[in-house]
Parts: structure tokens; C-alpha cells; sequence
């Protein structure tokens, strides 16, 4: 059996909530190569677009960043995957914290 992984394109690779880096054809943990993890975050986050989207007066979610990005809308899971790491992250928090899938604003709001 061959499974094929795509690449990374919103957040690095996890398998149990534990991500990994290709080196070679070596796959350590990403966390043991913090600069590694660092220049990855930069590449997949070019830009602060939670606080341009905070800017112009919308509340972010999944459809508003899928439109942002131009992504389909059978591959919203690669959004859904972006919006945990940034709240994982403490970029972003619920708009609503009673309703917290009522969409995002920028932590610093």
C-alpha cells in the first residue's frame, strides 16, 4: 500500500496532533528544528490577513477566508485547518465567545 502526502500548503504536516519536516528522507518532529518551524510559519502566513480583514469590518470565517484565498469551497478543511493553528497560536479569538463558530477577530481586538 503507498499513501501519498500532500504538501503542506496552510500548516505543516500532523500526524497526532504532532507535526513533521522532510529532510531527506528523514521525517523528525518539526518541533526539534525550531528555525525550521519558524521560516515555515513565515512562508504559509505572508501576511497578517487577520487584522486586514479585522480592518475592513469583517468578522472571519471559514467562507470569508476561502473566498480571500481563492480556495474551493471542497477543500474548506484546508481553512479550517489554518483557523486552529492561528487559534492555537493566539493570533485570532472568537468574535462571540458565547457562540465561538460565529467567526474570528485579531487577538489584539
Amino acid at each position: 500500500m503507498l499513501l501519498e502526502v500532500p504538501a503542506a500548503s496552510v500548516a505543516p504536516v500532523e500526524f497526532d496532533k504532532v507535526a513533521y519536516i522532510r529532510i531527506g528522507s528523514a521525517t523528525p518532529r518539526l518541533a526539534d528544528y525550531p528555525d525550521q518551524m519558524r521560516m515555515l510559519w513565515t512562508k504559509m502566513q505572508p501576511y497578517a490577513w487577520e487584522s486586514g480583514l479585522y480592518v475592513s469590518g469583517d468578522i472571519m470565517k471559514n467562507a470569508t477566508l476561502r473566498e480571500r484565498f481563492g480556495i474551493d469551497s471542497r477543500n474548506s478543511a484546508q481553512v479550517s485547518q489554518l483557523i486552529r493553528a492561528a487559534l492555537d497560536r493566539a493570533l485570532i479569538r472568537p468574535a462571540d465567545r458565547e457562540r465561538p463558530k460565529s467567526g474570528y477577530v485579531p487577538a489584539w481586538a
